[in-house]
């Protein structure tokens, strides 16, 4: 089996970040790759940046105009020519051996057994230490819909040989895509895996980053119709993710967005959960961290 990987790494505007971001790829001690550098219509350097960056693996693609990561990650799909793919956010690190330990992890479960189309792995935030259990499942699409960590998009490795070869990031997803991507890839019935061990550095701050907050709100809904008959079969997942979607409005401050979740979130835990939203209308975030001590769901 081919150790290739096809690195995509979409960036707008990112010259302050993306030179770190790409050289902690050309860093892997696993040297048997190709870096896709997907220029997606920076207009801020950035393309002289990736230009600067001299290395024999990697491929430059630019797009004509801005489209949005999901669109840049797909065109850096298109041109991967490799079984295995794993992606990069332009504002992250990956540790150097993250790309080996992960190939290993995979091939090994594979070997014993476990149809696994995509592997995620453990990571931290920038001056944090890891303070999260990471899973390693395996995890079944229907159990993807819950949450699982270690599955944001610098942490997958896709082995495009057992996942649903046509996985596509879906554009009218403005945050959260990374699950309905690997959704998107466990459609034939391959299965998640997740190596515990701490391998990307994540960094947070700007506004239009991929976790952005007040794009939060909308991605929760579309997951409750694109996944609708899903969670039809479920109730208390779909109770979840209204409250989730309900919650997510407060913490952007925007109670009205929140209403119509209201009911169908209170369907479960319905007291405290009526809690955590009551504070979240009135203090946002603050009112959902004491709401979460106080009376944790």
């Amino acid at each position: 089996m081919s150790t290739t990987v096809s690195v995509v790494l979409p960036y707008f505007n990112r010259a302050d970040s993306l030179r770190e971001a790409a050289l902690s790829v050309l860093g892997q001690t696993h040297r048997d790759l190709v870096l896709l550098l997907v220029d997606d219509g920076s207009t801020d350097g950035s393309r002289d940046v990736a230009a600067s960056l001299v290395d024999e693996r990697i491929r430059h693609i630019d797009l004509p105009q801005n489209v949005g990561v999901c669109a840049a990650r797909n065109a850096g799909l298109d041109a991967a020519t490799t079984e295995l793919v794993a992606f990069m956010d332009s504002d992250d690190v990956w540790l150097p051996h993250k790309l080996e330990r992960q190939i290993a992890a995979l091939r090994d479960r594979q070997a014993a057994g476990e149809r696994l189309g995509v592997l995620g792995c453990g990571w931290h935030f920038q001056g944090q230490g890891a303070s999260r259990t990471f899973a390693p499942g395996p995890f079944t699409r229907r159990e993807l819909l819950r949450p699982v960590s270690g599955t944001g998009t610098p942490m997958l490795l896709v082995d495009r040989a057992v996942a649903a070869p046509d996985a596509r990031f879906d554009a009218s997803f403005p945050a959260l895509v990374e699950r309905d991507f690997i959704l998107s890839c466990l459609s034939n019935g391959s299965m998640l895996g997740v190596l515990p061990e701490v391998l990307v550095t994540v960094n947070r701050g700007r506004d239009d980053h991929v976790a952005n907050p007040q794009a939060s709100p909308r991605a929760w809904e579309l997951y409750i119709t694109k996944y609708a008959a899903d969670l039809a079969q479920d109730p208390e997942l779909s109770s979840w993710y209204h409250f989730r979607a309900g919650r997510e409005y407060l913490v952007a401050r925007r109670p009205r967005g929140a209403a119509p979740h209201v009911s169908p979130a209170l369907r479960r835990q319905g007291g405290r959960r009526a809690v955590h939203l009551l504070l979240g209308s009135v203090a946002g975030v603050k009112g959902l961290a004491v709401a979460q001590k106080t009376m944790p769901l």
